[in-house]
């Protein structure tokens, strides 16, 4: 049988991973908001074709596919 503190005490961790797993994604996400059009406008810039800027983005795309399925669940 469990007691209530250790089940207590197990709760906090989880809700501590829980808080930690957010703050992650919040991250990613707001560094993949930023990183998209800096990239895109670095492309332009640079005067790469519609077609060269497409397949850039496409291979960074298929990249992070490849990268995300490599991590542990």
């Amino acid at each position: 049988m469990v007691s209530a503190k250790r089940l207590r005490e197990e709760q906090e961790s989880m809700t501590e991973h829980q808080d930690m797993e957010q703050r992650r994604r919040k991250t990613i996400a707001w560094g993949v908001g930023i990183a998209g059009p800096l990239i895109g406008g670095l492309l332009i810039a640079a005067g790469l074709s519609i077609q060269a800027i497409l397949l850039v983005l496409a291979a960074l795309a298929l990249m992070g596919i490849l990268l995300t399925l490599r991590l542990p669940r």
